[in-house]
């Protein structure tokens, strides 16, 4: 038995490597990321107000709807990319990062042409947004120019997948703090000596992260030496199913995540939201700095699968899933202590929450954590059915649940209750893509 232990770590030394460089660098940038996002979060409820931060909030939510634009073909060539250099077949990579620029660049277009002025003639801000007193047309115009830069970042952002191809994930964290930092002195600058408004703000997000794209293909081109070849003959039929799976899951999981705001600033109100966008901030920055550990494990999983080294993916997921532990308590000691933190964070634009709310985000923390692990497994392997399927069932539930239920009298620690429920679901139903590792 100790001989083949020995031998899994000497086999696995080149992913455990792989695995490590890039999550030291990606604890790195991420930290620094999620420290500008903080201020920038404190600095945005400042300069807008609690009405204008809840609608930028869900303006925010309406655009990860738009994500799904790329049909999951973003996270099809990520994949592609891994199989291609395992099999020895790199000639190939730059066909296949062009075939699927053309595809997506031809799948936005048209749905730009089709979403843009449906949303512009046909949204009605008064409706979306429960009570608000801004200006219909500054919320229309700033959703416009928002979404219109995020179509094209959409194309721009296929950029990232070739990096998490490549294992080079560090480098997407990288830009990203290039983008949110530029985005952070901008909205400082023109804040500090105007008064600010949607329709700025919605501009300088949308500018700064195109150009930081733009940066990031033409780094990619000069020192990785990522060549473009627009090759539309190009077939993406290995990659034409399991994009279409990829579409479905990330849909369902953007419809989990997002819809929150939309009940809640529909039913309580902008100012609502704000509030519930805060201790949503605070509980998704610890996700995000346990998802650090999960943005490499996605494409080490590929590579590994590939290589039929089962025992290094199942050794991975029991160092995650004790490592998500820690999150939880990390999670009841800022619940402990959340009025002094919302104190030092936000200051005299201190919002009024109950103490309890902090408390069942933490359980949802927990749950989260551990089911993002069963996820990223499936992801990995291309295996998206069980996810779907989960998925499916617990918008079912969730969706259901918030329509009998009278959010507007009980508040929106029950939405928080509902989603503890149908995640803990989830992730008893995802945690079964374990019986394919187990050979």
């Amino acid at each position: 038995m100790k001989k083949r232990i020995k031998l899994f770590y000497k086999d696995a030394s080149k992913e455990n490597k792989a695995f490590i460089s890039n999550t030291f660098f990606n604890i790195i940038f991420i930290g620094i990321k999620i420290g500008i996002g903080l201020v920038t979060i404190s600095i945005l409820l400042k300069y807008l107000g609690e009405e204008r931060f809840g609608v930028w909030q869900t303006i925010l939510s309406i655009s990860t709807f738009f994500s799904l634009l790329s049909f999951g073909y973003s996270n099809g060539l990520r994949n592609l990319i891994t199989k291609l250099i395992i099999k020895n077949k790199e000639k190939e990579i730059s066909k296949a990062i062009g075939a699927t620029y053309l595809l997506v660049s031809k799948i936005v277009a048209i749905s730009a042409l089709i979403l843009l002025p449906s949303l512009y003639f046909f949204l009605n801000p008064n409706t979306l947004f429960l009570g608000t007193t801004i200006a219909s047309n500054e919320i229309s115009i700033s959703i416009l120019i928002f979404l219109s830069f995020f179509l094209l970042n959409i194309i721009l952002s296929l950029s990232e997948s070739i990096a998490f191809g490549i294992q080079k994930s560090y480098l997407t964290s990288l830009f990203q703090v290039i983008s949110i930092f530029f985005s952070l002195i901008l909205v400082y600058v023109i804040g500090k000596n105007n008064e600010i408004n949607l329709i700025q703000v919605a501009f300088i997000f949308g500018v700064t992260q195109s150009a930081t794209y733009v940066i990031f293909i033409l780094f990619q081109k000069l020192k990785l030496n990522i060549n473009i070849n627009f090759n539309p003959s190009y077939s993406l039929k290995e990659t034409n199913k399991l994009s279409f799976h990829f579409f479905i899951a990330h849909l369902l999981a953007v419809a989990f995540l997002s819809i929150d705001n939309f009940i809640i600033s529909s039913t309580l109100g902008a100012e609502e939201t704000a509030g519930f966008s805060i201790v949503t901030k605070i509980f998704f920055t610890l996700i995000t700095l346990y998802s650090i550990l999960l943005i490499h494990f996605w494409n080490s999983v590929t590579e590994a699968f590939e290589k039929a080294k089962f025992l290094w993916i199942l050794h991975k997921v029991k160092m995650l899933i004790k490592i998500s532990f820690l999150f939880f308590f990390a999670g009841l000691l800022i619940s402990f202590f959340q009025e002094n933190i919302l104190l030092l964070w936000l200051g005299e634009n201190n919002l009024n929450f109950a103490s309890s709310t902090f408390y069942l985000y933490t359980v949802y923390l927990l749950l989260h954590c551990i089911n993002a692990v069963f996820v990223n497994i499936q992801n990995g392997l291309g295996k998206l059915k069980i996810q779907i399927g989960a998925t499916i069932l617990a918008l079912i539930i969730y969706a259901t649940a918030c329509y009998f239920i009278d959010i507007a009298y009980y508040g929106y620690n029950v939405i928080i209750i509902i989603k503890i429920a149908v995640m803990g679901l989830s992730l008893v139903l995802n945690s079964f893509i374990l019986k394919k590792l187990q050979r």
